[in-house]
């Protein structure tokens, strides 16, 4: 759902609190009536704060797509290693040159947050490959 339809229905939800409330000032709304709609408007809040959580996961499908281009990037420089392309210590330059061209393909900007963590994704990675740390060969 985009995110207007949800500043919408929050923006209806509101505005028919606002009209129940004068409302009930003018002895129109009863206030059992009123506790009706006072529970029907936590129902939406907690509706509100469910859709919070979707927002959330956003930013986790965000980060898998990270790791899925970075994956794909080590696996590509690695193939380039393989075809002898490239020497082994250019590996880690290809791979984040590729990366790169992959978040930019794909219209991601790299925070610093996840730029910190590349060395360390990028280790798990070739580790998951079958290769040992550095030094063990």
């Amino acid at each position: 759902m985009e995110w207007y339809w949800i500043v919408a229905i929050i923006a209806a939800f509101v505005g028919a609190l606002v009209g129940f409330y004068f409302l009930q000032k003018k002895g129109i709304v009863s206030s059992v009536e009123m506790d009706g709609i006072v529970t029907l408007i936590n129902g939406v809040y907690a509706l509100i704060e469910s859709l919070g959580l979707v927002v959330k996961n956003d930013v986790t499908k965000t980060f898998t797509i990270i790791v899925d281009l970075l994956r794909k990037a080590v696996y590509a420089a690695e193939n380039l290693y393989y075809n002898n392309e490239i020497t082994k210590e250019e590996r880690k330059e290809k791979c984040l040159e590729i990366f790169d061209e992959l978040m930019k393909a794909n219209e991601i900007e790299l925070t610093p947050a996840i730029a910190s963590l590349l060395d360390s994704l990028i280790a798990a990675i070739c580790e998951e490959m079958g290769h040992k740390g550095e030094g063990e060969e």
